[in-house]
């Protein structure tokens, strides 16, 4: 695949590839629908931050709505 500098970011960021939802409603209307399947995702942050709780509560909901590893 090739990426031009040209090409809206919008455009690389809507593959193909299915949407995960993260079941946090605002996160979803930033991340445009959710979780791209096979990608990598990083939470940085200051220790005792939330950052583990965070990801605790988004897997909780991804698995509660049937999506299996």
């Amino acid at each position: 695949m090739k990426v031009s500098g040209k090409l809206p970011y919008i455009k690389l960021r809507t593959r193909d590839r299915p949407v995960i939802p993260t079941g946090l409603s605002t996160l979803d209307q930033v991340l445009l629908g959710g979780f791209r399947k096979d990608s990598i995702v990083h939470f940085y942050g200051d220790p005792g931050a939330g950052k583990t709780t965070f990801a605790m509560q988004i897997l909780a909901n991804i698995i509660g709505q049937g999506w299996r590893g």
